[in-house]
Formats: structure tokens, sequence, C-alpha cells
């Protein structure tokens, strides 16, 4: 099923002086070889952007619709789709009801079409709808009715791939990763303390084990009025025998199953896996600002440049500072923090309120650019309110320029379809180096300063200081370089990373070696005192000195026993003879 919609055309905003840096690549020609000479540039600089890139929106309606075909219980408010030649996120905005409150009943295409805004399910960005210069052969509105008559023919559907978390399940505590917390500008003693929450929770595991089962496990478990047991599916055996009647978590074997899955979180972390108040959501640009562009006005939205929008179950409406994270993070200026208006867009809470799982930024401010160049096609942000994370936010400069990658004339060239330009295309997005070069960042982040010159001399704080400048500068032009690798696939366009950062940066940190198993085979690993080794050898000390609770010695084996099953002789015989016993004894 291809749902009605129409096409309009994208917005495109220039962001005056911007206080950023970027890369210029310089290239000189010596004995037939070409040289990169790259640098860092700090400047004032105007940048384009697109805010409702890869968006689109779709009616109450159409939500409802949706979920009767997913045959779902949950709220679809947000979706990731795919389509032939389209892709993006789309939200539930009840655009009809504007548009007439904006005595608007008709929104014009990309090819000056007018479309009845009642006959409508969703209405996709230039952007979202990529097959602008795949149908071209009329120049007009025919080119789009084509479009239609191929999907129809070849029976092309609309795919749903994600929707948005639901407000009872959005978690309320998610674990953060090592990339968003090495960068971090805090001593040892308050980067120890990001660890708190973490270290309560182990504590909670292990000693109260038995009553922290469920929570641990994610489980929910109550008896409905006809005695059944309602709980979330699940296909792991223990975890169903537990949901099948709770005193198996006495189990011995049970028990030190699920403990291995606590001792799992407890090595994750000493790699920075802790557990941070905040939670992933999908980046959503300002709808009322779309809205706004789709029916002839200035598109102004309801945010300011430097305003966000987001609400939970528990908090309400987000307030004050709130911290937008992605990955991949490299540099430190991809901390982004906006400020949350709380209730204050009365229009925006009317159109926008009953979003789940998302964070709405403004139109207005380089927010997707710094982070990692995100999009808003299904993109999500790890979103953190600062007043929950004072550390965290304490770690954030917020006076960095912006690192971003402003190479605009970075295009592929046009080649025609065929086999031989679909396989160079396959194997050129299949050399990705966006882990290399993550992992170099890392390395770089994990340095400290030498305590003495190549003289012998002792360091002053000033030179030190220098040494820490020149390693974030090599960090900065690794985001940039990253950058370009993560648009690789589509730009064609390669950079590799000056050599003297890559054979520089030395081993991989010592945390590391619980990030994965291809890192724990490593042999070297640098134990330099930074601030996450520190919390990596601090959380090791942790585990190692917790006390797990014992299992009941008095476990009763019977309750697995169902007298409603027949004896089978063959299968009897095969039993230990004491379990034989067993049955012997449950059976008179």
């Amino acid at each position: 099923m291809i749902p009605r919609f129409c096409v309009i055309p994208d917005f495109k905003r220039v962001i005056p002086n911007q206080h950023i840096k970027y890369m210029v690549d310089t290239e000189n020609v010596k004995d037939g070889k070409v040289y990169h000479n790259m640098k860092l540039v700090e400047a004032q600089r105007d940048i384009k952007i697109t805010p409702w890139d890869g968006v689109a929106i779709h009616s109450p309606a159409f939500s409802h619709y949706l979920q009767d075909r997913v045959e779902t219980d949950d709220r679809i408010t947000s979706f990731i789709f795919r389509m032939p030649f389209a892709k993006g996120l789309s939200s539930e905005i009840d655009f009809a009801r504007y548009c007439f409150e904006h005595d608007c009943p008709e929104i014009t295409d990309i090819w000056g079409h007018k479309h009845d805004v009642t006959q409508l399910d969703m209405v996709l960005t230039a952007s979202a709808w990529k097959a602008e210069k795949f149908f071209s052969s009329y120049g007009d509105y025919r080119d789009f009715e084509e479009y239609l008559y191929q999907c129809e023919k070849y029976g092309h559907s609309l795919v749903v791939t994600r929707w948005n978390e639901q407000s009872e399940t959005e978690k309320i505590y998610t674990r953060a990763n090592y990339q968003i917390l090495q960068d971090l500008l805090l001593d040892k003693d308050d980067f120890l303390k990001l660890a708190e929450y973490s270290k309560e929770w182990g504590r909670m595991v292990a000693e109260g084990f038995t009553d922290t089962v469920f929570p641990f496990t994610g489980l929910t478990y109550r008896i409905s009025d006809d005695g059944k047991v309602v709980s979330p599916g699940t296909s792991d055996p223990y975890l169903k025998a537990i949901l099948k009647n709770p005193v198996a978590i006495g189990d011995p074997h049970i028990k030190k199953y699920v403990q291995s899955l606590a001792e799992k979180y407890l090595n994750e972390f000493c790699c920075g896996k802790l557990w941070l108040r905040g939670a992933f959501k999908f980046i959503v640009p300002d709808p009322i600002g779309l809205l706004q562009f789709m029916t002839g006005q200035e598109p102004v939205g309801s945010l300011k440049a430097g305003e966000m929008f987001s609400q939970n179950s528990v908090d309400g409406y987000f307030t004050g500072d709130c911290i937008l994270e992605r990955n991949p993070h490299i540099a430190r200026s991809e901390h982004c923090v906006l400020t949350a208006v709380g209730g204050r867009e009365k229009e925006l809470i009317d159109y926008c309120g009953h979003l789940l799982n998302t964070v709405i930024i403004n139109a207005w401010d380089v927010t997707l650019p710094r982070l990692s160049g995100a999009d808003a096609d299904g993109d999500i942000a790890f979103v953190l309110q600062g007043k929950d994370n004072p550390l965290f936010l304490k770690g954030i400069d917020r006076t960095l320029p912006t690192v971003i990658n402003i190479d605009e004339k970075a295009t592929a060239k046009a080649e025609k379809i065929n086999s031989a330009a679909l396989i160079h295309d396959f194997n050129f997005a299949s050399d990705n180096r966006i882990g290399e070069y993550s992992n170099c960042a890392t390395k770089w982040y994990n340095k400290t300063a030498p305590k003495h010159n190549h003289d012998g001399t002792e360091k002053n704080e000033e030179q030190k200081a220098d040494f820490y400048r020149m390693c974030a500068e090599n960090v900065n032009l690794i985001a940039i370089v990253n950058a370009k690798e993560i648009d690789s696939a589509k730009t064609h366009v390669k950079v590799n990373l000056p050599n003297y950062i890559q054979k520089k940066a030395g081993f991989y940190p010592y945390f590391m070696r619980y990030a994965g198993d291809y890192y724990a085979k490593q042999k070297d690993f640098s134990k330099a005192k930074s601030n996450m080794n520190e919390l990596c050898f601090e959380m090791e000390r942790f585990k190692n000195g917790l006390k797990w609770a014992k299992p009941k010695e008095d476990f009763d084996w019977h309750i697995y026993l169902n007298s409603n099953v027949e004896k089978d002789e063959d299968r009897y015989k095969c039993l230990p003879r004491r379990h034989q016993q067993d049955w012997a004894v449950k059976r008179a």
C-alpha cells in the first residue's frame, strides 16, 4: 500500500555568523606525487541548513490505520518509513486542521500541483522523496503520476521499520558509552562521581538479588483476574521459568545464569556504559515552522535559536538546560546544550504535544550539523536534562567553536546505473573506516601530558595545557575526516587521516579491553591516568568487592514436575537414579 501523499519543496535557511572550525585541505605535487596539507581554520561563517531534511508528516487517521495494519497496541506517533525512492521520519501532525485554521485548504507540491488536504495521508519534503531526478521525463506532475503507476504496477508498499517508544516504556535511565564521557572536562573526583548511580544499582542487584531480578531483567509480572500470568514475551528459557513461577528465582542454576547477565553489566561499567538519567529520542525539527512553510507563511516556528521541546511520563515537560548527544561522538563541540521551553508554546503543544519519544529542536541554529551532521530522517539523540545530570553538564565547554564539515561541493559523479556501477558502489561503501577513526580519537583523548620535556626539564602548567590543546586539535581534525567518511557512501569522496595522527595515537586505552571481544584480545594497552582509565580501575575494584546473595539451600525442585505428564519408560530409564526416586515420590 502506497499512502496518498504529496511532495513539497525543501526549505533552506542561512544561519549567519557561526563560530566554527573547519578543515582546509591543500594539495602539493612533488615528484609526481600528490601530498595533502590539512589544517583547521577557526572563523565566523554563515552556515546553510535544511531544517526539515528527510521530514514527513502524516494525519492522525493514518496513525490509527498503521496500528491496525501492524496489529499493535502501541500508540504510533512517529515512525521511520521506506518506500521506493523515499525514506524519512514521519510524525503525526493534524496538518488538515492547521490548513483550515489558516484558510489554506490546498497545498502546492514541487510541480505546482495543488492538493486537497483532506485527501492526503502524508506530506513529504523533497529530501524525503528522492525520485525527482529519476522521474523527470515531463517536468511536471505527470512524472509523479508515473511514479505512482510504477509503484502500483510492481506492488510496492510503504514499509515501517521502527516507531516511537511508548510513554510507559521510554527509559528514564539509559546506559551511556565512553565516547560521550571521555572528552568531558572534569577532574578525576568529579568524573568518578558519574558512576555513583551505577554502583548503587550494582549493589542492589548483588545484595538483594531475589527482589531485584524483575526490575533488572525488565520483566513485569502480575496475575490477571482469571488467574493467568500477564507478562511480556521472552525467548529466554530461564526467564520463561521465572515468569511461569517466580519461585524459580531460587533455583541455583537460574540464579547463576541471571547473575552472569548482571556481571556483564558490571564489566561494561568498566568501559563507560554507566547509567545516566536520560533516553534516546527521535529528532524532530519544529513542525510548526514546516506547517507555516507549506501554507505559504514565513516559517518562523515556535522555537527560537538554542531552544527545544521534549517531555516524558515522569518529568512532564522538560525545562532548563538539556544535553543532546549522538554517536559517533568525536569532538568536544558535539555536546549540544539547548534550553527546554517547558509548556510555554501553546501552539506547539496543541499540534505536537501528543508526540511520544521525541525531542523537537528549533529551525534557527546548527543543532543538526553539530550532532555529527545529523539529519531528521530518523536519527536519534540521547537527551539528558541538565538538572538531573549536573556533573555531566559541568564537563561541557559551551564556548568551543562548532567543528563542522562545510565541504558542500563534494558530490558523487553522475553514472549510468548498470551492474559494474552498482558493484563499484557496493565495494566503495563497504570500505568503512568510521570505527577506525573513532578509535584513533579515543587514543588521543586517553593521553596524559608527559612530566618532562625532551631536555629533561619538568613541564610547567602552560606546557601541559599546550599538549592537551594539541591533542584536542588532532581530535577535531579526526572529527571532520570522520564526517566525510560517513558521507562517503553518498558523495564517493574519501579523505585519508594524516599519517602523523594515526602513528602517534599510541595503544588502545586500558578501559577498552572491556569494550568487546576484539579489544579484549589486544596485547598492549595504555594505562595512562586518563579519566576513563581511572574509571575503569575504580569499577574493577567495585565489581571485585561485591558480595552476592547466596541461593536458597532448600530449593524445592519438585516445582518443575508436572503430574499431568504420563510416564515415558524410555526417558525414565535415562534419568539419573536420584531423579527417578523424585519422580516416584511425586507420582505416589
